[in-house]
């Protein structure tokens, strides 16, 4: 069995003062609390009485419990004896919340990254290596690549100088994990045709739509009736500029095939 990579991966051996860090609280005194280091494999860091209450009147109890993560700050570092202090109250609520987000996504990346290198058959720690500065240099970080992938596909990951089986792999996991937000374009077209036969006419041209939207991938088409001669078109896509193009297409071909089957053909934008 491959062993998964952990967020603790490939940090230094100690932080940096004023670095925020997350911690899980493994035994609260009453002159302070040891907690432990998640980014620096459990490293022990502690933090003194004043560092988390903001009042005499209250306990450490009061803050934290044993086995909570926080986000802490750290106020110093001694190498040579391995010692880091460590605050809470110096962490203000904007850091907390952007750190505790940062780490979630690094967490989430780490999950899937493992199940990549699962799916090759290889270490996880060869594949973060290939995929990890690549991975930061050109999308933000590590979980984005994967973001990038199940929305875009391979070409932006082979841009970036992924290797081709990896790059297959990542657009596979993101495209299973990863959801993709949808954005929906509508309009009206009315479609009316006198002649003989009017209904198959209004019918052929209408199905014209589908054949628009089987030229772009990811995208979905639905038409139906608002009350003849009047019909909804829905373009649900990955993102509002290919869904405008689709809806434009479509009406440029259904106007098309309506006038070449002698249908009144306009439409109206939702």
């Amino acid at each position: 069995m491959i062993r998964g990579i952990t967020v603790s991966r490939r940090r230094k051996n100690f932080p940096e003062v004023g670095e925020l860090v997350i911690g899980t609280v493994k035994k609260i005194f009453e002159h302070g609390a040891y907690v432990a280091l998640d980014e620096y494999g459990g490293l022990e860091a502690y933090a003194p009485i004043n560092e988390i209450v903001t009042s005499w009147f209250h306990s450490i109890k009061d803050y934290l419990k044993e086995g909570q993560k926080a986000v802490f700050k750290v106020v110093r570092v001694d190498r040579r004896k391995g010692l880091v202090d460590v605050s809470l109250k110096r962490v203000t609520p904007s850091e907390r919340k952007s750190k505790l987000f940062m780490w979630k996504r690094l967490q989430k990346a780490t999950r899937l990254l493992n199940l990549v290198a699962q799916r090759l058959g290889r270490k996880p720690e060869e594949i973060l290596d290939i995929v990890e500065d690549k991975a930061v240099s050109n999308f933000g970080d590590l979980l984005a690549v994967f973001e990038v992938a199940a929305k875009e596909g391979i070409e932006p990951l082979k841009a970036a100088s992924l290797p081709q089986e990896i790059a297959e792999k990542i657009v596979e996991v993101a495209r299973q994990y990863i959801p993709v937000p949808e954005v929906k374009v509508s309009g009206v077209l009315k479609v009316l045709c006198m002649k003989p036969g009017g209904l198959y006419e209004v019918r052929e041209t209408l199905l014209k739509a589908y054949e628009v939207a089987k030229q772009y991938g990811n995208v979905k088409v639905r038409v139906y009736t608002v009350g003849v001669p009047r019909y909804r078109v829905d373009v649900i896509a990955r993102d509002y500029k290919v869904a405008e193009k689709v809806l434009e297409d479509i009406v440029n071909v259904v106007m098309e095939e309506g006038k070449r089957r002698q249908c009144e053909v306009s439409f109206t934008r939702l």
